[in-house]
This record gives C-alpha cells, sequence and structure tokens, in this order.
C-alpha cells in the first residue's frame, strides 16, 4: 500500500476478523448499519428457477490500518458477504452434527460403569472422541459423576446454547479485503472477482508494473488479533507472489495492480 499498489483478496477468521464481525452482527441487529442486496449470480445459480437461486448481500463498515513505522494510516474496505446458499449449509452441517452427537452421548449414557468404561479416564477420553467424530465437540457440554470403587457412573450433558448462536452469526459469511475505491471496485464486483477460479486474472484489475524498482515489504501486526498482510517486491510474477495462493490452502490470495 505504500507503493500504491491495489490488491483484492479474502480475508482468513482471524480473531481481528470475528471480533469485527461480532461488532458489525451487533450494529446490524441494532438497525446502525444495513445489508446492500448484490446482484452476483453464479452460473449454476443462473440455471435454477429465480426462487431457489442463491441470494447475495454486502455490509461494508469502515476499517483503518495503521502504519505504526512511517506514522500513517489506510483506510481499507472489509465486504462482509452473506451468502443465503452457504448459510443454508451451514445451518444443515450443524443440525447434522447434533443429531450425531446426540446419539453418540445418548449411546454411551448406557456403557458407563460397564465393560471398559470403568475409569473415569476412559469415559471421557471416550466421550471426547466420540463427539469429536461426530463433529459435535463445540455444541455439547457434558459431566460425569459417580466414583470407579461404586461404578455409580452418571452422564449428563445439555447443548451449549452460547456456542451455538456464536456460530449462528457466521453462518454463510465470507470476508473480502480491497484497498481499491468502490469507485472503481463496486460490491458485486468483488464478489464477482473473488468467484472466479484461482490463478485466473482479469486485465482490468492486474496491470503491468510502470517501473521495476525494489519496493520495502509492508508487516502489519494488530495488537488485537495478530494478522499479518505484506506486500513485496512488484517485480515478482503475480503467480509466483509468496501470498497469490489458493484459499484452499489456508492462505490469501492476493491479485494487486500498481496504479
Amino acid at each position: 500500500m505504500r507503493c500504491n499498489w491495489r490488491f483484492l483478496a479474502p480475508h482468513p477468521w482471524t480473531p481481528t476478523a470475528k471480533a469485527a464481525w461480532r461488532e458489525t452482527w451487533e450494529k446490524i441487529e441494532g438497525g446502525l448499519l444495513t445489508w446492500r442486496p448484490l446482484d452476483y449470480l453464479s452460473q449454476n445459480e443462473a440455471r435454477k428457477a429465480t426462487e431457489k437461486q442463491a441470494k447475495y448481500r454486502a455490509c461494508e463498515p469502515p476499517y483503518r490500518l495503521d502504519d505504526q513505522q512511517f506514522k500513517t494510516s489506510y483506510q481499507l474496505r472489509w465486504l462482509f458477504v452473506h451468502s443465503s446458499r452457504g448459510a443454508e449449509s451451514a445451518a444443515k452441517q450443524r443440525e447434522k452434527a447434533l443429531v450425531a452427537g446426540l446419539a453418540a452421548l445418548s449411546r454411551l449414557s448406557g456403557l458407563v460403569g460397564k465393560y471398559h468404561y470403568r475409569k473415569r479416564e476412559t469415559i471421557t477420553k471416550r466421550v471426547d472422541r466420540d463427539l469429536a467424530k461426530a463433529k459435535a465437540s463445540a455444541y455439547f457440554k457434558y459431566t460425569l459423576t459417580g466414583t470407579e470403587g461404586e461404578r455409580d457412573w452418571r452422564l449428563q450433558w445439555e447443548r451449549d446454547q452460547a456456542a451455538i448462536a456464536e456460530e449462528i452469526k457466521f453462518d454463510g459469511i465470507s470476508l473480502m479485503c480491497t484497498n481499491t475505491p468502490e469507485s472503481d471496485l463496486s460490491a458485486n464486483e468483488v464478489v464477482d472477482r473473488l468467484h472466479q477460479k484461482p490463478g485466473r486474472v482479469t486485465p482490468d484489475l492486474v496491470a503491468q508494473s510502470k517501473a521495476h524498482r525494489r519496493t520495502d515489504a509492508l508487516d502489519h501486526d494488530r495488537s488485537a488479533g495478530g494478522d499479518v498482510a505484506r506486500i513485496s517486491s512488484p517485480s515478482s510474477a503475480l503467480g509466483q507472489h509468496p501470498l497469490d495462493q489458493t484459499r484452499a490452502a489456508g492462505t490469501v490470495q492476493w491479485r494487486a495492480s500498481r496504479h
């Protein structure tokens, strides 16, 4: 950003990003911020009837990045994008995990104190393992009472409603980050570009560098969450850039241009 590079990237869910979304969600619920409907429609969705098509909407709260070394700041655009299809998928996966987790706990409650389930450590390890297998560890809280001598173990559980409610806030939500002004890149265009296949570059976003001089790397470490982003030499080919990686690898995919 110090060198006037423009970028567009999906942002990982770092602690800072999660905190920003929670704050944004509360403002939306309180009427201080609103969603903007988007026109984005994938080719697959376009083939479906209108009432069955996925709906997208975006909320764009202000976000400032402070550069302590140069004692300046940069105004970035953080776009929280909600996909109705993504929200439906997340809800189905959670319900499936809840059903599987409940079944696992019910089965184990009838085994405690019997067979190999006579020691606390053995029982708790099995409960944790079966909940993890059901992908339901985050959704249940359980207690185990009793003694090994009496073998009067009793397994009780309940849904962790707070954890479930917290997860629901993130259903269908993704975060996009760019320093390109809305006049040059609308919210619809942001979503459209980031749904393209990895490695595909559009000529209006990625331009030839006007000069091949060395640039200083920009590092920023957000004290609240430890976010780290780097922009390095513009002479590197886009496909070889250290941050030009796919989201599947768990990193940020950068698409940069210099103006």
